[in-house]
């Protein structure tokens, strides 16, 4: 009995069991597991969503066309372009105005184009912006996926490793 004691004191002390059952330890680790898929599955949904965004971005993109991607919804929703559009079409009607009264040399004209041209530079700056936003928020999303996969390989490894440890100590 007491070798058998000293065996059962000896495995407790090279597999980490100090006071805490195998029981508990299974307990937490089945929690982690838990835990981590949750986390997966929900990133796994959100990569989901954003894989279409990527998509409408790559295809107005791939377009050529600044209408699309001004028509994009995450740009469509930035109050931002809405402020830029809004001042640029103020400028637009004013500039037509101008040319339409005064001809094509007046200098209110001409600053009131400068203008248009800095507010269309702007406006295609900040669709960029959001568009790339966009993007970049899909690679987050992508690599905390890939993040949580390596976290659930170990999770995994730690519940084998601990079924296997109550094995070897139920035959002691």
């Amino acid at each position: 009995l007491e070798h058998s004691e000293d065996r059962l004191l000896v495995f407790k002390k090279d597999h980490d069991l100090v006071d805490s059952s195998l029981e508990n330890k299974q307990t937490l680790s089945q929690q982690r597991l838990s835990s981590i898929h949750a986390a997966l599955t929900q990133v796994q949904q959100h990569k989901a969503e954003l894989e279409a965004k990527v998509k409408a971005i790559n295809a107005a993109q791939r377009s050529g066309d600044p209408v699309q991607l001004e028509a994009l919804p995450e740009v469509a929703r930035s109050a931002e372009v809405g402020a830029l559009r809004a001042k640029l079409l103020d400028a637009q009607t004013e500039f037509t105005q101008l040319e339409n009264r005064y001809g094509p040399e007046w200098p209110r004209l001409i600053e009131t184009q400068k203008r248009l041209e800095a507010l269309k530079a702007n406006l295609d700056r900040e669709v960029r912006r959001v568009v790339t936003t966009n993007l970049n928020d899909y690679r987050v999303v992508a690599t905390t996926e890939e993040n949580l996969v390596k976290l659930l390989s170990q999770a995994k490894a730690e519940a084998f490793a601990v079924n296997s440890k109550e094995l070897d100590y139920r035959r002691l």
